[in-house]
């Protein structure tokens, strides 16, 4: 693992990032654009201009580890998404025809990963290393999955625009225009949000408990999924509140979303608020007859009207 230092998070702090060994400023980046310019000073005198592509949608095919890896060398000076990265190793698991298998995956900083720490964003846990997986992570390993790193948040997931951490704050990578203050990414899992949205990552874990996903989703311009509680266990995950608590899911798209969430939905026996076999079957039963009453095919949303408030 590759932990970020004292220096690195005082140049994020002030929009600041380094460029061949020079300091430099960071450019715009939009989702319809998709950039990341970066203008570096030459010896004080010239300037050079540099524009590198980062939408995630434009690179969604090629998304896999090492390229992954090197947008994060590449762009995370600027965002400040990932407080450790983990290197390249070969999948765990996952048979040949897993749909995750080499999906390049963040986790947030507070789900416990077995070979990096779970700090929480916090000095009281800056050295915890938890020694074993949540489950949502061993599920993810299990079907191949490559976790890249873990990602940023408000200390111990208590905050909406990812700025109480003490591996500074993140950035939004879809408003970096050099020379105006930097925006937040929401919070308090800021940093999948980030790490999706710069093409960091294929998908992300984060956990929500009165927004912590759909906040920065919506902030970053990804996809942002958060279950019905029960859904996906959260064993491993470090309580905010227990009654709660959720673990998230970011992609780039709904498939990307989808197919990590049929990963993730089972039953943990260890989780004392994971919903039942028994609780799942039944819902998929109410599921099933409302969608034959309304009469969408194959559960298909076709022809539904979807009313959405007007906000003035």
């Amino acid at each position: 693992m590759v932990p970020l230092t004292s220096e690195r998070r005082s140049d994020i702090a002030y929009g600041r990032t380094h460029v061949g060994g020079r300091k430099s400023e960071v450019g715009h980046r939009t989702p319809d654009i998709g950039y990341i310019e970066i203008r570096k000073s030459c010896h004080g005198s010239a300037t050079t201009t540099t524009t590198m592509r980062i939408s995630p949608r434009s690179l969604f095919t090629v998304l896999d580890s090492q390229t992954c890896r090197r947008r994060i060398e590449m762009y995370d000076k600027a965002v400040n998404a990932f407080v450790r990265v983990a290197p390249v190793r070969s999948p765990d698991g996952g048979a040949g025809d897993s749909r995750i298998r080499g999906w390049p995956v963040g986790v947030k900083e507070n789900i416990c990963t077995k070979d990096m720490g779970t700090g929480c964003s916090s000095l009281i846990l800056r050295d915890f290393e938890p020694g074993y997986d949540a489950t949502v992570v061993r599920l993810l390993r299990a079907q191949g999955a490559d976790i890249v790193g873990k990602t940023n948040c408000d200390e111990f997931g208590m905050g909406s625009m990812n700025v109480y951490s003490i591996h500074g704050p993140v950035r939004n990578p879809c408003f970096m225009r050099a020379g105006e203050a930097p925006r937040v990414a929401g919070g308090s899992s800021g940093g999948s949000a980030a790490a999706v949205a710069a093409g960091m990552c294929r998908v992300a874990l984060g956990t929500d408990t009165g927004g912590s996903t759909r906040l920065p989703a919506s902030y970053c311009g990804v996809v942002g999924l958060k279950p019905s509680y029960g859904l996906l266990s959260r064993w491993g995950v470090v309580s905010f509140a227990d009654s709660l608590d959720c673990v998230g899911i970011f992609g780039a798209d709904v498939e990307s979303v989808r197919e990590v969430f049929g990963v993730l939905d089972v039953y943990d026996a260890r989780d004392a608020t994971s919903a039942s076999v028994e609780r799942r079957e039944r819902a998929q039963g109410r599921w099933r007859r409302r969608v034959e009453e309304l009469g969408l095919a194959g559960g298909r949303l076709d022809g539904v009207r979807v009313g959405v408030p007007q906000v003035r």
